[in-house]
């Protein structure tokens, strides 16, 4: 027994290791020297508030992102944030828009925009060729995702799931589970394999972003295949993982979370409410089991959390947002079970 505990534990250690080096301030430094990199290109004047060891930088950064990251703050919100505080440490402003029709136009030789996000379809394209059109340089960043699932996920998934609630088994249920949908995996072994367009227009708009962009920022090597896979040509891209609190992860104490909302042993899962997040099944799997569950995300699809709702059991507590870092990290090193079922993630 001995001896399975400690593979257990250098394997975990392993696994801690394996994403040491992707920290946050990498996220951030990684952003910064590509905006360098476009104003050196293009013959930015150095500003006066930059380092003296770098000639070229924006005085300006602008971020584009849909209005959804405002009210239902995500993913996104984080790396959106951590780009900024990082920027401005290297003496860049940052302004945050929510459309490319508030920029002022007189600031094209000093500023980089920089476009977040794939979604809603065509907003991003819009964003880009407006920008553009006013003759600034832009930086895009696709968050690209395969939605070929996304009519099973979002239209079947939580009818199924609500009439599991009156039987004993899925397999009652005609359908269940049988998206088609494939996995990274899937994906991963076979290079030739094209993805179905889950939106009709999804795949033109995506390849019509990542053209008119000077520069494209990709969180994976998955996001950079499936990109590929549709026709989207790349050769102006980067890929910059995601980062990740290792030091605060690793030392972080579960006592906090659970004695601030009175748990013991919980399940917890993170993410918005979506259909594409999967927290449906995971609430009608658990409904029947004696242990709290545990999601922390905000509910930007409100039929979606009604049909969640309707489907949990009576040990659920859902909380929007967690801004304290620390406290997120209680809410991970306390959880008896983390689980992740999402169909789809632009960095799985």
């Amino acid at each position: 027994l001995r001896a399975v505990l400690r593979g257990l534990v250098k394997e975990r250690q392993a696994l801690r290791d394996s994403v040491s080096e992707y920290s946050w301030t990498r996220f951030g430094r990684l952003h910064a020297e590509l905006f360098q990199k476009i104003a050196t290109k293009h013959g930015f004047e150095a500003s006066e508030e930059a380092p003296e060891d770098v000639t070229r930088q924006p005085a300006k950064i602008y971020i584009i992102c849909h209005g959804v990251e405002a009210d239902y703050r995500g993913g996104p919100t984080t790396r959106m944030a951590l780009i900024a505080e990082y920027a401005r440490a290297q003496g860049m402003t940052v302004e945050v828009l929510a459309k490319a029709s508030e920029l002022p136009g007189n600031d094209t030789e000093s500023s980089v925009v920089h476009v977040f996000n794939s979604w809603p379809l065509h907003f991003t394209s819009r964003q880009l060729l407006e920008a553009n059109k006013r003759g600034y340089r832009t930086v895009y960043s696709p968050i690209a995702l395969n939605l070929e699932g996304l009519e099973h996920y979002s239209s079947v998934m939580p009818g199924l799931a609500a009439a599991w609630q009156s039987t004993s088994s899925t397999n009652a249920i005609p359908g269940f589970g049988s998206a088609s949908h494939r996995s990274a995996t899937v994906y991963q072994v076979d290079p030739r394999l094209l993805p179905t367009e889950g939106v009709p227009g999804h795949f033109t708009s995506l390849r019509t972003s990542v053209a008119v962009a000077d520069g494209v920022l990709l969180l994976s090597q998955y996001e950079q295949s499936f990109l590929t896979r549709i026709g989207c040509r790349l050769p102006h891209a980067s890929v910059i993982d995601n980062g990740v609190d290792s030091e605060l992860m690793a030392t972080a104490d579960g006592s906090a979370f659970k004695s601030a909302h009175n748990l013991e042993r919980y399940v917890l899962v993170v993410g918005r409410i979506e259909s594409r997040k999967n927290q449906v099944a995971i609430a009608s799997a658990l409904a029947s089991m004696d242990i709290p569950l545990v999601f922390i995300g905000a509910p930007v699809d409100k039929k979606y959390a009604e049909a969640l709702k309707r489907c949990s059991g009576k040990q659920v507590l859902h909380i929007d947002h967690i801004e304290d870092r620390q406290l997120l990290a209680s809410a991970y090193a306390g959880a008896t079970v983390f689980l992740m079922a999402s169909w789809s993630e632009g960095a799985p």
